[in-house]
């Protein structure tokens, strides 16, 4: 089975190297995208000669939890859809790992064939829920593309984050104009909203439809979610929620990621280190990639998962008397 994977990166990138190198199994091709606030010629010189590894043209200055996300996603998934070859389309972050062998990936997918892997975290968002009136009611305005830069502008008779807006205002970084559209009740694209984490894979046929679904309702669905907090985190959910109410032959399952948003006294989601290699070797079969990890923290997890997945494929050669 052939898979796309498509990345968003902006760091690091011999780590990137090392993620694609790490993931190549002479079936796979990688489309990558490089945030525009990145120096991409460091990335290039990574990949001289790479048939597999394409960099696309159409960059977005990206945001942290901003439709810019989104924009570098479908920017991904335009370029799969005119010169990638059928199969799983899998969206990972240059920040991700494997921690299973490509020979356990390709199982996987083979074994699970017409799932696409997602979380909807089991239903829409619910009106009377906090999170429905920051999410989908309020509008988010950019006050920079510095992580956390923004202002979140309530709905007037849906109040939120008001005494946050109002000062930004009297410092002169949100307009009157901003400020007015606290009276205007957004007009939504959908009856209901659901979010997840970000990271997907998604069938050569579901990926069809939704990049149809986009391109036929773009100016409605880009107008609404560049006022969206966490668009990243509602835009491909909310969308495959819709086309599953009327198409019965798109069926879920969790998706593909191990990322730890538990532990106590660290900066979340856990950046792993060597001293993680139990935790994510143990996960089960579904959890294909983790995230996240930085090399110039931590390279020595690297390593061990490296180390650990080659172990694998030995054993596995010995049990079938072959290459795995």
């Amino acid at each position: 089975m052939h898979k796309n994977y498509i990345i968003l990166a902006h760091t690091n990138p011999e780590q990137l190297k090392r993620l694609v190198s790490r993931l190549s199994d002479g079936c796979s091709s990688f489309y990558i995208h490089i945030d525009k606030k990145s120096e991409i010629n460091a990335f290039l010189a990574c990949f001289e000669n790479a048939a597999h590894v394409t960099f696309i043209p159409d960059r977005v200055d990206c945001i942290w939890g901003d439709f810019s996300q989104v924009e570098a996603t479908l920017n991904l998934i335009n370029e799969v859809i005119s010169g990638g070859r059928e199969g799983y389309t899998i969206f990972l972050s240059g920040q991700d790992y494997p921690i299973k062998s490509n020979r356990e990936i390709n199982a996987f997918l083979e074994k699970n064939s017409g799932f696409e892997f997602i979380s909807l975290e089991h239903k829409p968002i619910q009106k009377a829920h906090y999170l429905y009136k920051e999410r989908v009611e309020a509008y988010k305005i950019n006050i920079s593309s510095k992580r956390w830069d923004y202002v979140i502008v309530p709905y007037i008779f849906s109040p939120i984050d008001v005494k946050r807006t109002f000062a930004k205002f009297l410092l002169r970084k949100v307009s009157v104009q901003d400020l007015l559209l606290s009276f205007k009740k957004r007009k939504q694209p959908f009856a209901e909203h659901c979010k997840g984490p970000q990271w997907w894979a998604f069938s050569s046929n579901t990926l069809h439809k939704i990049h149809s679904y986009v391109q036929d309702n773009k100016e409605e669905l880009f107008s609404y979610y560049k006022h969206t907090i966490y668009s990243d985190e509602q835009f491909f959910h909310t969308i495959l929620w819709e086309l599953m109410k009327r198409d019965p032959d798109i069926r879920l399952k969790d998706y593909l990621h191990y990322i730890n948003w538990e532990r106590e006294g660290v900066e979340l989601p856990v950046t792993f280190d060597r001293n993680d290699i139990e935790e994510l070797v143990s996960q089960p079969e579904d959890k294909l990639f983790a995230r996240k990890f930085d090399a110039r923290y931590d390279a020595e997890i690297l390593d061990k998962l490296d180390k650990h997945l080659q172990q694998q494929c030995i054993a596995a050669k010995d049990r079938n008397g072959k290459e795995p």
